[in-house]
């Protein structure tokens, strides 16, 4: 209690000394009237106090459902508001302690958020409701179009219900469900508009991450640079020796999303644009599809190119961490507001608060670069993109082929039917898992940042869409649609396990 009376005197004796209220901000600063003598001692008091990760009260122990978050298209990641800090309450325990730099894309992190709460659900809702659809087309619930299927020579009755209906309702379930995950996010835990109530609340940030289960890092590439984020990853690692970190690359994201939105785009169009007419009379829709592939294997190796430099700045930020390379407002400064007056060195007090934790900062920096990269690893596998999550991008292949299949089924094709949803999970998990691995060993090998060398991985990913598809189709024409899907999938299979490990990232 003695070390709380400090700290609230400290607060009282120094009217602008509540100086770590803007660390809830991760950048604001206050300023300080206090001597220089007084300012040393108060910054030797605050680090003590921080180093021992007590809570001033209670009360500030808080927390937040997630929904709270991503609600509004993440409004509370923009901008702040009076409003925000009542959506939090008192709790014993935080889930997850959300840390990140407020440098960083909002709209980026509202994306991870969005695909870490709600994306499974997400996916298998859409997959639930694409099955559905394929039931009713079956039995003649849903109206349909003739077309000439795949090129083929007779037309088929066909509806883009399941790719549409399953998109949708993917959509509606990632952007409005309400996780209600008790989080912890400054602008919603700490109060912005009281200055007292955000030192004190910041004061108690230590004792936030020592009740917190786990850490979800918002990782770009200003997280390493920021002093307050290394300060959170500190104090976490400290307190929970055994407990996973929770990492979500904004690069992931992005890719991920915009992998999405091309297959939905490309192979929703597939089932309209290309075969609406017989292509044998009709070379438009065949140009159509040429352009819209070449189309999308430059968008997608432009977002390749994102996400391999992305991965590989993660790599390098872990390997070579030092703390001098954070950065804080007041150092930038240079310990002075712009009409003159002093502010405290946060550095100095984030160091003392290491020191007491790891013996020393570099001892620190050991633990970063080691247990924080594998448990990077652990989290996100060796590619830094999970396989399950890079197969949830590809799902519009498998709504697009269960169209096909309810085609199919409308015909009594049950075997035709099977072909094209072996042919859907095929493409979703394998050929798409086979591509990326080969296009990132590219991308690893030389990495692309000139025009030329994107213009080979866009040639290469080309060359492996057409002969994919060159492929299953002179299998389904020669062996029938389940024979052929059969034999499509199990020549990738030990291609995609091999190129899948080969291109992982090694420790």
């Amino acid at each position: 209690m003695a070390q709380r009376s400090t700290a609230d005197g400290l607060m009282q004796s120094t009217a602008e000394a509540e100086t770590l209220g803007r660390a809830s901000e991760h950048k604001e600063s206050h300023e300080s009237n206090a001597s220089d003598d007084v300012k040393i001692d108060a910054v030797e008091i605050l680090g003590d106090w921080l180093s021992q990760m007590e809570l001033t009260d209670e009360k500030y122990l808080r927390a937040a459902p997630a929904f709270r978050v991503v609600e509004c298209g993440g409004r509370i990641l923009k901008q702040k508001s009076r409003a925000d800090f009542a959506h939090s309450t008192a709790v014993k325990q935080i889930n997850k302690f959300i840390s990140h730099s407020w440098q960083a894309s909002a709209r980026s992190k509202y994306m991870a958020l969005l695909v870490f709460y709600n994306g499974k659900a997400a996916v298998v809702m859409g997959f639930l409701v694409a099955a559905a659809t394929m039931i009713f087309f079956m039995f003649d619930f849903l109206p349909g179009f003739m077309s000439y299927a795949e090129g083929g020579p007779e037309r088929k009755y066909l509806g883009p219900w399941c790719i549409s209906l399953g998109t949708l309702m993917f959509l509606l379930i990632l952007l409005f469900r309400r996780p209600r995950d008790l989080i912890f996010l400054d602008r919603l835990c700490i109060n912005q508009y009281d200055e007292r109530e955000k030192s004190l609340g910041v004061l108690s940030l230590g004792a936030c991450l020592k009740h917190s289960k786990k850490i979800m890092i918002l990782w770009d590439e200003t997280f390493c640079h920021r002093l307050w984020c290394i300060f959170e990853l500190a104090a976490f690692l400290k307190t929970h020796e055994n407990t996973e970190l929770l990492a979500q690359p904004l690069d992931l994201t992005d890719f991920l999303v915009w992998k999405f939105i091309l297959n939905t785009l490309v192979y929703g169009g597939g089932l309209v644009v290309p075969y609406s007419t017989n292509l044998s009379d009709n070379m438009f829709p065949v140009l159509i599809f040429i352009f819209a592939t070449c189309a999308q294997c430059w968008l997608v190796t432009r977002i390749f190119v994102c996400f391999s430099q992305g991965s590989e700045a993660i790599q390098k930020q872990l390997s070579g961490f030092t703390f001098a390379g954070a950065q804080c407002y007041c150092c930038c400064a240079n310990h002075q507001t712009p009409d003159g007056k002093d502010i405290p060195c946060d550095r100095r007090v984030m160091q003392q608060c290491i020191q007491h934790w790891f013996g020393s900062v570099e001892e620190f920096e050991k633990v970063v670069q080691t247990r924080a990269k594998d448990a990077f690893k652990k989290h996100l596998g060796g590619h830094f993109c999970p396989f399950w999550w890079l197969a949830a991008s590809e799902i519009p292949v498998l709504w697009q082929q269960m169209d096909v299949a309810a085609s199919r089924l409308y015909e009594r094709d049950a075997h035709g039917a099977i072909g094209r949803i072996v042919l859907g999970l095929s493409v979703q998990l394998l050929t798409g898992p086979t591509v990326f691995a080969t296009i990132i060993l590219l991308l690893r090998w030389k990495p692309c940042r000139g025009l030329p060398l994107k213009l080979l991985a866009m040639a290469l990913c080309l060359c492996l869409v057409f002969g994919i598809h060159t492929l299953f189709r002179a299998l389904f024409q020669s062996l029938g649609e389940l024979s052929g899907s059969l034999i499509f999938a199990g020549s990738f299979l030990l291609p995609t396990i091999i190129l899948w490990h080969v291109s992982a990232y090694k420790s």
